[in-house]
């Protein structure tokens, strides 16, 4: 398994090569920046759960972790915006669902 140094080095820098912040990856593993921000410098340790929703996110395979791979291989520019466009479009229906309970339950006065 990779040392927790090395650990922490590798998901910093993973997320971002993939230009994502830590409020983004807090919001992903629904915690605080802060807490990412102590995971990424070693101050706290990160919970089993928290590396099993992370790594998807990161794009980093589990058993290429405990097998020391290369996890840092660069990112093919087409997967990106592919997964940009994924998130674009999640974020959109949950914007449109958002939308719809708000007018459901807002009365007519507020909405004009």
């Amino acid at each position: 398994m990779i040392e927790n140094a090395s650990l922490q080095a590798l998901l910093r820098n993973r997320r971002l090569l993939l230009g994502y912040s830590q409020e983004f990856i807090a919001f992903a593993l629904d915690t605080s920046q802060a807490r990412i921000s102590r995971i990424e410098k070693g101050s706290v340790s990160i919970t089993f759960e928290e590396l099993r929703l992370l790594l998807p996110l990161l794009k980093i395979e589990y058993l290429d972790l405990l097998q020391k791979k290369s996890v840092t291989r660069p990112l093919q520019k087409d997967s990106i915006i592919q997964e940009l466009f994924k998130e674009l479009n999640h974020l959109r229906a949950i914007n449109q669902e958002l939308t719809t309970l708000l007018k459901r339950f807002t009365p007519n006065r507020i909405l004009q």
